[in-house]
């Protein structure tokens, strides 16, 4: 049986991936860039990563707890955090405040299935 740390580990090992890929697509850019860093650990390792080991046997769950967290989230960032943006007020197809909120936000709920998927794998 794999341990809570793995989990934490392997969300937090998504997230880098992630954050990769959307900066070489220009998708959201931290401000200060350093923030990306409190944003692998704290937000996609230690959050998503405890829900993904709390809920693991569950994607349904884990997929709605994923959205909520994310869309709670994505709404604070809007609203006081500041830690990224989004340039020209857009991510792909989503454009403005609130397309960007639930649509980024929903999508968080990919992380803790990913991560239970990946750490059956490892």
């Amino acid at each position: 049986m794999n341990g809570w740390l793995h989990f934490v580990a392997t969300s937090a090992a998504l997230g880098v991936a992630m954050e990769m890929g959307a900066a070489a697509g220009r998708l959201w850019a931290y401000t200060p860039p350093r923030n990306v860093i409190g944003n692998v650990v704290a937000m996609v390792g230690l959050v998503f990563g405890t829900l993904a080991w709390l809920t693991r046997g569950s994607p349904a769950l884990q997929v709605l707890c994923g959205a909520a967290i994310g869309i709670a989230y994505e709404a604070a960032n809007f609203a006081w955090l500041h830690a990224w943006t989004f340039p020209g007020g857009r991510c792909l197809f989503l454009r403005g405040r609130t397309q960007l909120t639930l649509g980024i936000g929903a999508a968080w709920g990919v992380y803790p299935v990913l991560t239970n998927l990946a750490v059956s794998r490892w």
